[in-house]
């Protein structure tokens, strides 16, 4: 009773983690590891064992998957953002599964500031692909303040991965934002590359509904 008692208070908070997780990993590897998450109804707990994996394992891709699903199934945007960081910077997003899953997670993150913080990593990253960088855009967009939304827009505009359709989606993303905001992406993107026609099309309409000041900001940063 007292051991069952002890195991319901370390999925609660992972109190006996560092003692429970070796011997987990030990006798079943992630699999065994992750099957136990699953049972964890505290995320900080939760998070405390899916951190121990990501340092110990090797994540390859399915173990990788296996990580992000499980961040999905955690309610704190705190904790999701931690293992996700952590996770994201070990296991490359180099496949469809592995990105797809990981933005899936980043998606379920509530909060701005913490989802910011997470993709801000992820586009920090030096191989960052233009697929990886068109699906940021597409986590990006659920984003529902407009400072933290135009800073990660300009986090991955300075990335310099855009290619023509981000382009465009960053300057229709940058016309749903504040004036000041808005002004700051538009002109963020005509100093990093040079635009498609399509995107200067839409970056001319978006000029088209600022402020008189911010409007001859960005117009003139787009004939520098």
């Amino acid at each position: 009773m007292v051991r069952a008692r002890l195991e319901d208070l370390d999925k609660h908070s992972g109190f006996a983690a560092d003692v429970r997780f070796p011997k987990l990993y030990r006798q079943g590897g992630a699999r065994a590891v992750l099957d136990y998450a699953r049972t964890i109804d505290g995320d900080d707990a939760r998070r405390r064992y899916l951190q121990l994996l990501v340092e110990r394992d090797p994540l390859e891709d399915a173990t990788a998957v296996a990580v992000f699903r499980a961040v999905e199934g955690m309610s704190g945007d705190y904790e999701k953002a931690e293992v996700l960081r952590s996770a994201a910077a070990k296991a490359r997003l180099d496949s469809d599964g592995k990105r797809e899953a990981f933005l899936s997670a980043c998606s379920g993150i509530s909060g701005d500031y913490e989802r910011g913080r997470v993709l801000k990593e992820i586009i920090a990253e030096p191989k960052l692909s233009p697929e990886l960088a068109r699906g940021v855009l597409s986590a990006v967009s659920k984003m529902g303040g407009d400072y933290e939304h135009a800073r990660v827009l300009k986090a991955l505009i300075a990335s310099r991965k855009l290619d023509g359709p981000a382009q465009t989606e960053v300057v229709r993303q940058a016309r749903r934002l504040g004036d000041y905001e808005s002004a700051e992406t538009l002109v963020a993107l005509t100093g990093s590359s040079r635009l498609t026609p399509e995107a200067q099309r839409e970056y001319e309409s978006a000029a088209e509904h600022l402020g008189d000041y911010s409007r001859k900001q960005v117009l003139a940063a787009l004939r520098r």
